[in-house]
Parts: structure tokens; C-alpha cells; sequence
């Protein structure tokens, strides 16, 4: 969750650079174990992306061989992107996406659901996919709690490595959302070799990790998958200074915004670059269709601001912008993907996009959840989603996003 409210950023900033003079508690891990543990966790890490690989190609296989005349093969992807508060736009267009009943861009049963920060948060209701789910989501976006997250007072800081919001409220509200029910219903799509992908940033070696939930919860007990999931969802939406980090398997995980602020739901695209096809079972001109569809719970350009000359908002008004390139970056990647794979016989590949209208007024707040702005939110999400002309294909160039979203609004 990535959207704090203006004062915040210059607070957290200054709190960064007075925390560095005071003492911190120490972790028990040596740098050397740091880096004796570091063959390890590649190994588990590249073993969980093997068996993501070998699901999807095998829920790829399995739908493109089932695909009769009524039912064309397409394996969807939902890619889900942080925002923080805004994640209220994202949950309310998955909600108003369900009322497109046919057509091309009916909403889908998705093989494939990735996100990233608050995106985390909406992807396991996305991935169950029931009519509860959806509604469950936006319920959650819909009523927040107004002491959801507690400022604590500023010298507290000073004295040790509380962070700037107090998130128990926040945490059991996530831990309250994934039912014992939903643990089921995610283990039972698993079984059919859909994803639910999560990820969060490793700040001892500063990467990504990224985590299929669906297999946490086919391999755990119930109570342990639970925990599991959740425990993972706190971490990615676990925003850097203002929430506590998470420690998982004895490392410290924060916002996985941090890394990126969406994963693209491809992993190794090598394959492109072969000859071979690496679907042999394709029945003569009937190509492999995958649509990815992402949902960026932002705007694609930051908002025009006059930057005041100190420090703590330069910083700021900076960290914003690598936020939105970030966003740009990815779902130009993901298109670069699309038009290289239809480059050849066997792929048909879509790749289309929504996002928070330029023009759509967000008010800035001091309250890092608050309730009038969320319901604003989900109702232009509801609207955009019930639209198929909401969705967009054209991406922005980075370089010039702004001159290419001024003409898509002029």
C-alpha cells in the first residue's frame, strides 16, 4: 500500500534520517550468516518459480485441450498493482467488471492472479472469483475502520524502531478477512493449477520474493495455511517506515512496491526466443490465447504539484514519480511481451489496462484510510468496471507519458 498522504512523506523521511543516530534492536543474524543463508534461498526461491512455470504451462495445456466451439481456450491473467487507499478503485471495477454478461471483455475466471501492495490484499477474493468474494472485497474497501491505522506520537520514534503507524487494527482486519472458507476455496482453484501470486521486498538482499499462495494453502493445514497466507499479505502491503516489517524465515520483508509496483504474471519469456514451440499439442492454425488484463490502482502520470524547496518534499514529490515510472515501465514490458509472442504462429496475446482517469479528483487527506475518498473510489471503479471502453491497449512511452495521456484526454 503505497499512498500516504502528503505531510507523511516529509515526516517519514525526516524520522528515517534521525533514526539512523539512535540505536536499533539487533536481529539474530550475523552478516556472515546473512550471507552463508543467501545459495539457500535462491534454491527455494528458484524451486517455487520451476513449480509456478509448471502450473501455469500445465492450466495453459489444460484449458487449450478442454476449448470446444462454445468454449474458446484463454488462459486470463489479473494483474493487480499497489496504491494504498486507492486499492478501492481497483476492488470496485473487479466488482463492476461482473455486470459485463458477454462479449469479449466479460470479466473472466481468472488462471492467473498476481498482486503487489493493496493489489495483494483484493487478489485472493479476485481469485476465488464467486459472487461473496467480490462483495467481500469491496465491503472491506467500502467500511474501513477510522482507527485502521494509529499515528503514534513523534518522539516515540526516537527511543527505539516503533514505525509511524500502529497497524494491529489494519493486520486483523486482514487476518479476519481470509476465512477458514477462503482458505478452501484458494487450495480447491490451486488444484486445478491456477496461481495467486503475491510478492513482497527482501530488504536483506533487497529483491523481490514472490509467493504462489495457492500452494501454501494445498500444502499446509488449514490453521498454518491460513497464517501463512495472511502473513504474506501483511508483508507486501507492509509500507516501508510507516508499518512494522515482517519477518519470514528469519528475513525482514517490506512493501513489495518497494521492488515493483506490479508483477507482470510472466516469468521466464527465454521460451520466446526458441524456434520450437513449446506447445505441441496445438491442433492445427489454433493459436495459444493468453489475455492479460491489469488493473493499476493509480494514475498513470502524477498529478501537477508545485514542489516547495525543501528537502522532505523534494523527496517526496521524487519518490512519487519512480512510483508512477515504475507502473509505466511494467505494463510497457508487458506489452513488449505481447507483441514479441505474436510475432509468432503459435501465440495469440492480448494485453489490455485500466487506470484512475487523469482527470478524476482524489482529495488529499490526513487520514491514510479515509472513508468519503474510498467510496469515491469504488464507485468510479464500479462505473469504469461495468464499461468495456474503460479497458485500454495503447501503453504510454515513460519517457512521455504526459504528452501521450494529455492527447488520450484531448
Amino acid at each position: 500500500m503505497t499512498n500516504l498522504p502528503l505531510k507523511t512523506y516529509g515526516y517519514l523521511v525526516l524520522l528515517l534520517v534521525l533514526l539512523c543516530s539512535c540505536a536499533s534492536p539487533i536481529r539474530n543474524m550475523s552478516h556472515q550468516e546473512l550471507l552463508d543463508s543467501k545459495d539457500d534461498f535462491v534454491a527455494r526461491y528458484q524451486d517455487d518459480l520451476v513449480l509456478i512455470s509448471t502450473k501455469s504451462a500445465a492450466r495453459l495445456r489444460q484449458e487449450y485441450v478442454n476449448s470446444t466451439a462454445d468454449k474458446e481456450q484463454s488462459y486470463d491473467i489479473l494483474v493487480l498493482s499497489g496504491g494504498g487507499e486507492m486499492g478501492a478503485f481497483g476492488a470496485g471495477f473487479l466488482h463492476g467488471w461482473g455486470k459485463v454478461e458477454q462479449g469479449e471483455y466479460q470479466r473472466p475466471d481468472f488462471d492467473s492472479v498476481t498482486g503487489i501492495s493493496t493489489g495483494a490484499l483484493i487478489a485472493p477474493f479476485a481469485f476465488v472469483g464467486s459472487k461473496k468474494a467480490y462483495n467481500d472485497i469491496v465491503d472491506i474497501y467500502q467500511q474501513p475502520n477510522k482507527n485502521m491505522v494509529i499515528k503514534r506520537m513523534f518522539l516515540a520514534f526516537l527511543a527505539g524502531n516503533d514505525p509511524y503507524y500502529d497497524a494491529t487494527k489494519l493486520h486483523q482486519t486482514i487476518r479476519d478477512s481470509i476465512t477458514a472458507n477462503y482458505v478452501k476455496e484458494i487450495a480447491e482453484n490451486a488444484k486445478q493449477n491456477k496461481l495467486l501470486i503475491v510478492g513482497a521486498t527482501n530488504l536483506d538482499f533487497g529483491v523481490m520474493r514472490a509467493w504462489d499462495l495457492g500452494s501454501l494453502a494445498i500444502n499446509y493445514s488449514e490453521n498454518k495455511a491460513k497464517d501463512a497466507i495472511t502473513t504474506r499479505l501483511i508483508a507486501s502491503s507492509a509500507i516501508p517506515g510507516a508499518f512494522p516489517p515482517v519477518n519470514i524465515n528469519k528475513y525482514l520483508y517490506v512493501d513489495g512496491a518497494a521492488s515493483m509496483q506490479m508483477l507482470s504474471g510472466i516469468d521466464d519469456i527465454s521460451w520466446l526466443y526458441n524456434e520450437d514451440t513449446p506447445f505441441p499439442y496445438i491442433q492445427g492454425n489454433k493459436p495459444v490465447k493468453i489475455r492479460i488484463w491489469v488493473i493499476i490502482n493509480n494514475k498513470l502520470v502524477m498529478d501537477p504539484e508545485i514542489t516547495k524547496l525543501t528537502w522532505s518534499e523534494i523527496t517526496k514529490r521524487s519518490i512519487v514519480s519512480l512510483m508512477h515510472s515504475s507502473i509505466l515501465q511494467t505494463i510497457q514490458g508487458v506489452d513488449l511481451f505481447a507483441r514479441m509472442a505474436n510475432t509468432r504462429k503459435d501465440l495469440d496475446v492480448q494485453m489490455h489496462f485500466v487506470a484512475i482517469p487523469q482527470n478524476f479528483n482524489i482529495p488529499i487527506t490526513e487520514n491514510l484510510f479515509d472513508p468519503d475518498t474510498m467510496h469515491s473510489l469504488i464507485e468510479l471503479g464500479k462505473k469504469m468496471g461495468a464499461n468495456p471502453n474503460s479497458w485500454q491497449k495503447k501503453t504510454p512511452r515513460p519517457g512521455a507519458s504526459i504528452i501521450d495521456v494529455k492527447n488520450a484526454l484531448d
